[in-house]
């Protein structure tokens, strides 16, 4: 994992040279949520102009995002282009999101968020979908996860409802709720914890971010 992280940085950071990108943040997390489990890491880079960049990487999956932020009067909206691996079987995507800012209360922001990302398989299944190791059909001509959350933030916390359609897997409703503390002005924490609607389960989540002074 630390030599494709090495390697999709390198790549990222050369992309980066002639944009004005800077590191933004560096995380690190452990867990599962809706679209990742294991250790997890990444590398976010930003430009003064609102560009985008991402390089994030797991056991089993890493991908790469970049495109555009935009800031309006109460209102935040993304819009990404990705590529990545899942299980060694390749994938593309557009990635949308926003947030729309509706109050100040305590000095808390609240706001609503809603994000999609549908990714494209190119070729084959990831291993674990293949017929062969599911024995499951898929019925689907097009090889595709589709990805969306909308979610209620009120300061650090964060109640969510997500929903991912997955190749033959029966469509998954996961509500959710996280949490962020800051414990110094360049670094904070997190946990999350996610209800798996199709195995009856949990899922928890803890991870650090650390954001370079400008």
């Amino acid at each position: 994992m630390a030599m494709t992280l090495f390697s999709l940085t390198s790549f990222a950071s050369a992309t980066a040279q002639d944009g004005g990108y800077k590191v933004s943040a560096i995380s690190v997390g452990s867990g599962e949520t809706p679209i990742s489990g294991g250790i997890s890491a990444s590398v976010d880079l930003t430009t003064e102009s609102g560009g985008f960049m991402q390089v994030m990487v797991q056991s089993e999956q890493a991908w790469f995002m970049i495109g555009k932020d935009w800031k309006f009067s109460r209102s935040r909206c993304s819009f990404y282009g990705s590529v990545g691996h899942f299980q060694s079987a390749p994938w593309v995507g557009p990635y949308a999101g926003c947030t729309l800012v509706l109050a100040n209360l305590g000095g808390q922001e609240v706001s609503i968020s809603a994000l999609t990302w549908p990714g494209f398989y190119i070729g084959w299944e990831p291993k674990n979908w293949r017929t062969a190791e599911d024995g499951v059909e898929n019925p689907e001509s097009l090889k595709a996860g589709y990805f969306s959350v909308a979610s209620l933030n009120l300061g650090r916390v964060s109640v969510s409802i997500a929903h991912l359609n997955f190749l033959d897997d029966k469509t998954n409703i996961l509500p959710g709720v996280a949490y962020t503390q800051k414990v110094r002005s360049d670094m904070d924490v997190s946990g999350s914890f996610t209800w798996n609607s199709n195995s009856d389960s949990p899922m928890f989540f803890v991870g650090a971010s650390w954001h370079p002074k400008k």
